[in-house]
């Protein structure tokens, strides 16, 4: 009895997995691919964006409103 009521389970879940489009030839894992020319260019650029944005604050910080003012409570 066990063995058929897992057996109509695996059923289920295999009409289930093929509903939602799995099938045999499905990359549910993708194998890990070393980083490209394009990937490192990315990363270079949001770095450098992001230190930009950090000169361009505290640079200007005291003509963007609450970040040049000293909010802290005496």
């Amino acid at each position: 009895m066990m063995f058929v009521k897992s057996y109509e389970q695996g059923e289920r879940v295999y009409k289930s997995m093929i509903s939602r489009g799995f099938s045999d030839k499905s990359d549910l894992y993708n194998e890990k691919n070393s980083l490209e020319k394009s990937d490192y260019i990315y990363i270079f650029t949001i770095i450098v964006l992001i230190i930009i944005a950090e000169i361009i604050l505290i640079k200007y910080s005291n003509h963007l409103g609450y970040f040049g003012k000293n909010l802290s409570i005496n």
